[in-house]
C-alpha cells in the first residue's frame, strides 16, 4: 500500500498543523499516540488489545475511532474510521494506527476518540484528541478508485469504480482465482514450485486486463485466527514460525496473527500497483474479491468435500494438518460445531454465549476492515464464498439440506451484511460501525446438486430482503452427464452460464466467481484438453448474456493461479502447460473496446429494446447501445459450423455488418463489411455460415493439432451508418 504518512504521522512528533500530501484514493497511515488516560492501552494482553466490544465480558476493552473531516463553503464532510493495533516485527511493541484514503481533494483534519477499560471491574474512560496533522488531498487522474455498489439512477447489473472528481463508471469484472502460495517447503510437495506473484501472476493479470482476483485469506498463508500459539512471519527466505512467550494470555479467536497480517499488507500493495519509484506511473489496480474466512475454515470432515479441504477445529481434524490451518473461532467453546458459528446473534442478552460469540466475530471483522478497507484494492468483502461448502453436509437448496437446513445461517449472513454496512446494533443498542468506505459484499453458491437448473443453488435469492449481497456469485463446474460430443459439452456449458443471467435476483450484479473442469492430478500429466476452449466459451457467453464479468477459472490443470505458461522451466512452462488464458482475455477485451457497460446492455435481459435470438439450435447473445448511434455487438456459437442470429427492435436505417474472429478480437481480414437496410418492424437476419467456414479454414484441426476449437463461434458488429 502507498503508506504515504507512516512514521511521520505520529501525533506526538508532529507539529501543530503539520501538512502531509496524499493523493485522492491513496492510503495514508497515521500512527496514533494514546492520550495520557490511555497509557496502559499498549500494555493490554493480546486477548484484549483487539477487543472493542468486551466480547469476553471481563470488563476490559479498547476502541479508537478517528474522524476525518473537511469543510468547504458549500458543505461539511466527515468520515469515521476505526483504528487498530499492529506489530511491525515478531514480539515487537504494539502501535496504534489508522489507515484512511480521501475520496475528494482538499484539506482534511483528524480527531481521535478513545474508549476503554484496562482492569476487570475498573471504570471506563473516554478521551478525545485532535491529531495535529492536516492531510492535503490532491487529485491524480491516473489513480482510479475502489469499487462500490450501484446506486439509484446508476446502470443496473454492474459494480461501479469511483473516479477523481466525485464521478464513477460502471465496470466489467475480468477475474482470476486460485493464486495460491503456501508455506510448505517445495521439496515436500509433488508440484514443487509455487507461483511468484511479482513476476508470474500480477504481470499476467495486467497484461490481460484482469481487474479482479478471487483471494482467500487461505489457512496455509493468510488466516489470521487459528489454533497455533505461534505467529508466522515471512521474509525473503520464506516463512518462520515465532512462538509466543510462555505464560502470555492467548486464545485462538482473540489473537490475530501479525506476521500473516503483515504479509497480507504486501499482497494489497501489489494489487494497488504500488511502485518504489515515485516517478513511475501507477499500474492498473487489481481488486480483491476477499474472503477473510473461506468456506474451508467453516467445513467439517463429515462434509462430502471435507476429506480434502476441511479446516474447522483440532477435534474435528484429528491431527490431519497443522493447527495454524484450523479456524480459531472453533476454540470459542468445547465440542463446537461449524453450525454453532452461525448461531452467533447480537440480539441475544449480553451474557448469552451467542451474543458474546457475535462480538468476537465483530471484533475480527472490525480489525480486517480497519486494516485494509482504506485500500482501493479491496473489491468486495466475501462473507461466505460457498454457502454449500460449510458445516458437515453439502448445501442443496432444492432439497433443504446443509446451509438451507439451518435457519441460523441465513439470519447470520443478514446480520453480517448489516455489520459490514454499519446498520447493525447489539441488544444494548451499541452500534457496530461497519465499513466506512462502503465496499460491496459478496456471497456465492455452487452448482452442486442441480448444476444450473432452475430452482437449484443457482437461484438463491440472497437471504432476507434489505441485506442481500451487492455482488452475487455462482461457482459453476459443469459435469456434462449423458453427453456424447465436445460440441454438446460446449453447448451445455454456454447454456449453464446464460442461465445465471436469469436467476431471480432482479438486476443485481452477478459473476461466476469459480469455474472450470478437470484438473491434472500430477505435474507430469498434460492439462485437460478442453482448455482454453472451455474458458473461451465461458467468458464470451457470460459477458454477452448479461453477467457483470467473466467466469473466474479455477481448474484447467493449474495449481497456483496460472494464466499463461511460465518463463521458467518446470511443470508450468510452455511444454508442460500450453494454455494461455491471457490471450483469450485480450481478444475479448479488444472486441469490447468502445463498448462500456454504462452505454451497452444485454439483449437477453428483460426490457431490452433490441433482442438477439438464434435462428435454430445455435446460441446467440448480444449487447446493444442504449444511447448514441445504434449499434449491436454480438457473439454466436454454432456447433455445426452453420447458423444465423436474428435481431429485433433495431431503429430503421442503413447499417454496416462486420464479422470478427473471437479468438483474436479482430475483424476477419478477408471478409468485407456488408450493408444492411432495416425498415420498421424488420428482423435482421445475420447468416454466419460464411464467416464460420472461413474461421474453420484458418484454424488448425481440434483437438488433434490445436487446443482452440476455431470455427464454431464468431463475433459481429452491426452499426448504423
Amino acid at each position: 500500500m502507498a503508506l504515504l504518512c507512516a512514521a511521520a504521522g505520529q501525533a506526538t512528533a508532529a507539529q501543530a498543523d503539520d501538512v502531509r500530501q496524499v493523493a485522492v484514493f491513496e492510503v495514508c497511515e497515521l500512527t496514533l499516540e494514546p492520550p495520557s488516560e490511555f497509557t496502559a492501552a499498549s500494555m493490554l494482553p493480546e486477548t484484549q488489545i483487539h477487543d472493542a466490544y468486551d466480547a469476553d465480558r471481563d470488563g476490559r476493552f479498547l476502541r479508537c475511532d478517528v474522524t476525518f473531516s473537511k469543510r468547504t463553503a458549500s458543505e461539511a464532510v466527515a468520515v469515521t474510521v476505526c483504528a487498530f493495533a499492529m506489530r511491525d516485527k515478531p514480539a515487537g511493541a504494539w502501535r496504534f494506527c489508522v489507515r484512511w484514503s480521501p475520496r475528494s481533494d482538499g484539506d482534511w483534519k483528524a480527531d481521535a476518540t478513545w474508549d476503554g477499560c484496562f482492569a476487570r471491574g475498573g471504570a471506563a474512560v473516554r478521551a478525545r484528541v485532535a491529531v495535529p496533522t492536516i492531510l492535503r488531498a490532491r487529485i491524480d487522474a491516473r489513480i482510479t478508485g475502489p469499487l462500490v455498489a450501484p446506486g439509484p439512477g446508476d446502470t443496473p447489473g454492474f459494480l461501479r469504480q469511483l473516479r477523481a472528481g466525485d464521478t464513477s463508471r460502471a465496470i466489467r469484472l475480468f477475474g482470476a482465482c486460485r493464486a495460491w502460495v503456501a508455506g510448505t517447503p517445495a521439496a515436500t510437495d509433488p508440484w514443487g514450485e509455487w507461483i511468484d506473484r511479482d513476476t508470474e501472476l500480477f504481470p499476467a493479470m495486467r497484461d490481460g486486463g484482469f481487474n479482479l482476483l478471487n483471494q482467500w485469506m487461505a489457512p496455509w498463508e493468510f488466516l489470521l485466527v487459528h489454533h497455533d500459539r505461534g505467529e508466522h512471519w515471512r521474509s525473503a527466505e520464506g516463512w518462520t514460525r515465532i512462538a509466543r512467550a510462555s505464560g502470555c494470555e492467548w486464545s485462538s479467536f482473540q489473537c490475530y496473527d501479525q506476521g500473516r497480517a503483515r504479509a497480507f499488507d504486501d499482497l494489497v500493495r501489489q494489487c494497488e500497483g504500488g511502485s518504489t519509484d515515485p516517478a513511475a506511473p501507477p499500474e492498473a489496480v487489481v481488486h480483491l474479491l476477499l474472503s477473510p474466512l473461506p468456506h474451508q475454515c467453516l467445513q467439517m470432515r463429515a462434509h462430502p468435500w471435507g476429506g480434502q479441504e476441511s479446516g474447522w477445529s483440532p477435534l474435528d481434524d484429528a491431527n490431519m494438518q497443522g493447527r495454524e490451518k484450523l479456524n480459531g473461532f472453533s476454540g470459542f467453546m468445547s465440542q463446537m460445531s461449524a453450525w454453532d458459528f452461525f448461531a452467533a446473534d447480537p440480539r441475544r442478552p449480553l451474557e448469552d454465549w451467542q451474543c458474546r460469540l457475535f462480538d468476537h466475530q465483530a471484533n475480527f471483522y472490525r480489525y480486517v476492515i480497519a486494516r485494509w478497507s482504506a485500500s482501493r484494492a479491496i473489491g468486495a468483502w466475501v462473507l461466505i464464498d460457498e454457502l454449500d461448502g460449510v458445516g458437515d453436509e453439502a448445501g442443496d437448496r432444492s432439497r433443504s439440506r446443509g446451509w438451507w437446513a439451518h435457519p441460523d445461517c441465513e439470519r447470520w449472513l443478514a446480520d453480517a451484511s448489516r455489520l459490514i454496512r454499519g446498520t447493525l446494533a447489539r441488544s444494548d443498542d451499541l452500534a457496530y460501525p461497519g465499513d466506512p468506505f462502503a465496499h460491496p459484499w459478496h456471497a456465492a453458491t455452487t452448482s452442486f446438486g442441480d448444476e444450473a437448473m432452475r430452482g437449484g443453488n443457482i437461484d438463491w435469492d440472497g437471504g432476507p430482503e434489505g441485506s442481500r449481497p451487492d455482488l452475487y456469485g455462482f461457482h459453476f463446474y459443469p459435469h456434462w452427464r449423458n453427453l456424447n460430443t465436445l460440441t454438446e459439452a460446449w453447448t451445455a456449458t454456454i447454456d449453464g452460464i446464460a442461465s445465471y443471467a436469469h436467476s431471480p435476483i432482479g438486476s443485481a450484479p452477478r459473476v461466476i466467481s469459480e469455474y472450470g473442469a478437470g484438473d491434472r492430478a500430477k505435474p507430469d500429466q498434460m492439462p485437460n484438453a478442453l482448455y482454453p476452449t472451455l474458458y473461451h466459451h465461458g467468458i464470451w457467453s457470460a459477458i454477452f448474456s448479461g453477467h457483470s464479468g467473466t467466469p473466474m477459472d479455477w481448474d484447467d490443470g493449474k495449481e497456483f493461479g496460472e494464466l499463461r505458461p511460465r518463463a521458467r522451466a518446470g511443470a508450468f512452462d510452455r511444454n508442460h502447460y500450453p494454455i494461455d488464458l491471457v490471450a483469450q482475455m485480450q481478444a475479448l477485451q479488444r472486441f469490447l473496446e468502445g463498448c462500456p457497460p454504462d452505454r451497452f446492455a444485454s439483449c437477453r435481459l428483460g426490457g431490452a429494446a433490441v433482442r438477439c435470438r438464434p435462428e435454430a439450435d445455435e446460441r446467440a447473445f448480444a449487447l446493444y447501445a442504449t444511447s448514441g448511434t445504434a449499434e449491436v455487438r454480438g457473439w454466436l456459437f454454432a456447433g455445426s459450423g452453420r447458423g444465423a442470429a436474428l435481431l429485433d427492435g433495431l431503429p430503421t436505417g442503413d447499417y454496416q455488418l462486420t464479422w470478427f474472429d473471437p479468438w483474436t478480437g479482430r475483424p476477419i481480414s478477408d471478409l468485407d463489411p456488408l450493408s444492411v437496410a432495416v425498415s420498421e418492424d424488420h428482423t435482421m437476419r445475420i447468416d454466419a455460415s460464411t464467416p464460420l467456414k472461413r474461421l474453420a479454414e484458418l484454424g488448425k484441426p481440434f483437438p488433434q493439432e490445436s487446443r482452440l476449437a476455431v470455427g464454431q463461434d464468431v463475433a459481429f458488429v452491426v452499426k448504423r451508418r
